[in-house]
């Protein structure tokens, strides 16, 4: 998608983005430790159903905690950007299930 940003527009973006950074780095951070932590308990002889639901519980909170920052973060740049810009990112994110760098999820009807 070609949005063609001002320079104003890249400059306030970025800010937002910058002002986010380590709060988006420790979100991947503990993501990526719930996650191998998962793997782990997969991987044990002994790990109980108990063990594997407490693990996954940890990344489904860290997956929840990043989808309420890229929230916060959308909800920050989004009124930076012209009428026809929001249209387009609208239509980007429907076009991938509305993850943006993630997998495209087929919508149902």
């Amino acid at each position: 998608v070609e949005l063609k940003l001002t320079p104003e527009q890249q400059e306030k973006i970025l800010e937002v983005l910058r002002k986010h950074r380590n709060d988006f780095e420790e979100t991947f951070r503990n993501l990526g430790e719930a996650r191998r932590k998962l793997e782990d308990t997969l991987s044990r002889d002994n790990a109980t159903e108990a063990d594997v639901r407490e693990a996954h519980k940890a990344v489904a909170a860290a997956q929840e905690d990043l989808a309420v920052l890229r929230m916060k973060i959308r909800r920050e740049i989004m009124p930076i950007l012209t009428e026809q810009q929001r249209a387009m990112v609208q239509s980007w994110l429907a076009e991938r299930g509305a993850m943006p760098f993630g997998r495209k999820h087929p919508r149902t009807p």
